[in-house]
């Protein structure tokens, strides 16, 4: 059965995120290579500058990020999303690439650098995870260095100054309209494969449904905190706290387990992926990379 599913947050430096590191986490490469991690087996960047724009130079951007880009900057928008397992994988890559297209611009339109990873995902479960950054490419010809700089002021030669940094995914309204979008173009590419079941992003009580508990999770910190052996406080209340339904506890329980499964906690070795394309990604020519990275 499709489900949906979407988490953005925001990465910063102040916050100890690296964009280098989370570029290759999504891409499995280097350590986050190692058998046991769900492999990634469609990945894509597009919208970025001269200077990062060819194939072999897919991390430049994220590494010049974090070089670059001041103490107390964002670094990028982190979004995860599921994909329907009813779909063909080439489906799949098709309705992801057409969302991370949409949402890597601002609302007047200006691209903005991404890099979009399809892990295959744990039990059935495939997803993307998008980094889009907020620095907007208007096509002036600047250095590394010179993009991650202060924009110039209103009315002076924007190409003496860094790329500017649009505040259109801040606000609250922008989550909703894009979760929205995810939904809808899900719901379209049922449709499209003949499929009758359809994907919601509304919360169970905007639904209106009363039978259902919304789950409460343990969460990606939790979760590795569990992973490399260290306490969890969440977990602690979560296994300690007087349960109304238990089968929520021991479905919780399952969760995390697949969490950590995902995260590394598996003896089984992952094969090595096989490249997937389809007529329409090809037919693609906005976007500056197309790869399966060996992992």
């Amino acid at each position: 059965m499709a489900i949906f599913h979407l988490r953005a947050r925001t990465a910063t430096r102040a916050g100890g995120a690296s964009a280098a590191a989370s570029a290759a986490y999504l891409l499995r490469l280097g350590k986050y290579s190692r058998p046991g991690l769900d492999r990634c087996v469609f990945s894509q960047s597009g919208n970025m500058p001269s200077w990062a724009s060819s194939g072999s130079k897919h991390l430049e951007y994220w590494r010049a990020a974090d070089l670059h880009e001041r103490a107390n900057g964002r670094l990028f928008k982190s979004l995860e999303f599921a994909l329907p397992r009813e779909l063909s994988p080439a489906a799949r890559f098709d309705l992801a690439l057409q969302f991370c297209e949409r949402v890597a611009r601002t609302n007047s339109g200006q691209p903005l650098p991404f890099l979009m990873g399809a892990h295959e995902g744990k039990g059935g479960n495939p997803h993307v995870h998008l980094m889009v950054s907020e620095r907007a490419n208007d096509g002036h010809n600047r250095s590394a260095e010179t993009w991650f700089a202060r924009a110039s002021a209103h009315g002076k030669d924007p190409a003496r100054g860094g790329a500017r940094k649009t505040d259109d995914l801040k606000p609250k309204e922008w989550l909703i309209q894009t979760r929205l979008l995810l939904a809808e173009l899900t719901n379209k590419a049922l449709t499209r494969a003949g499929f009758p079941v359809r994907v919601d992003h509304r919360s169970l009580v905007e639904q209106g449904v009363t039978n259902r508990t919304p789950g409460e999770h343990l969460g990606p910190a939790g979760t590795a905190r569990l992973r490399r052996g260290v306490g969890s406080r969440r977990w602690d209340e979560l296994t300690t706290q007087p349960q109304d339904h238990p089968q929520d506890l021991i479905t919780e329980t399952q969760r995390v387990e697949r969490e950590l499964t995902n995260l590394g906690w598996s003896p089984q070795p992952t094969l090595q992926p096989v490249p997937i394309q389809s007529k329409s990604i090809q037919k693609r020519s906005n976007s500056n990379e197309f790869e399966s990275p060996s992992i």
